[in-house]
């Protein structure tokens, strides 16, 4: 998976193919057929999302990913529960998603323990600056969309960051 140089985001390896995900709603024999799945699960599973969007591209690779997905359905409110490894640390989440619509609101509780600022943020080439220590976050809200620019607009709740053991690596001084 990654962010192409124009924004969208490319998924390659989905299970059953690009023509499985294309469609929510199908037909047999001319009879429309809807989607209504009670439980879908992933144990372990591995993501590498590639920005490309910098320069040079850097990939953030996260793993033991493990998600549950209940009422994956378009008539029914989707609950989400994704928990993974992530740059050295923990991500959690877990929410509803109303009905698989046009624009569907969500309620989502999402919590990063511990991760590595170095992973998330390195630099470009050896030599340069970086920034090193852990990341927590929590956040709880809503939010409303199908895609980042709609979802920023309509995102709402409140959250804490904190960072432990913050400082900036190889920054001479003398040369800056």
């Amino acid at each position: 998976m990654w962010r192409s140089l124009v924004g969208s985001l490319v998924c390659l390896a989905v299970v059953g193919g690009p023509a499985a995900a294309a469609s929510r709603q199908g037909s047999v024999g001319g009879a429309a057929v809807s989607l209504d799945i009670s439980v879908v699960r992933i144990e372990d599973g591995v993501v590498i999302w590639t920005d490309e969007q910098i320069s040079p591209p850097r990939a953030l690779r996260v793993e033991a990913l493990d998600v549950t997905l209940r009422n994956l359905s378009q008539t029914k409110p989707l609950d989400v529960d994704p928990r993974a490894v992530v740059a050295g640390g923990t991500m959690s989440a877990s929410g509803t998603i109303e009905p698989l619509a046009s624009s569907p609101s969500a309620a989502l509780q999402v919590r990063l323990e511990n991760l590595e600022l170095e992973t998330l943020f390195a630099g470009s080439r050896p030599d340069e600056p970086r920034l090193v220590g852990r990341l927590s976050a929590s956040f709880q809200g809503t939010g409303q969309g199908l895609a980042w620019p709609q979802i920023s607009r309509t995102l709402t709740g409140q959250g804490r960051v904190k960072v432990q053991e913050a400082r900036i690596e190889r920054l001479n001084i003398l040369r800056e």
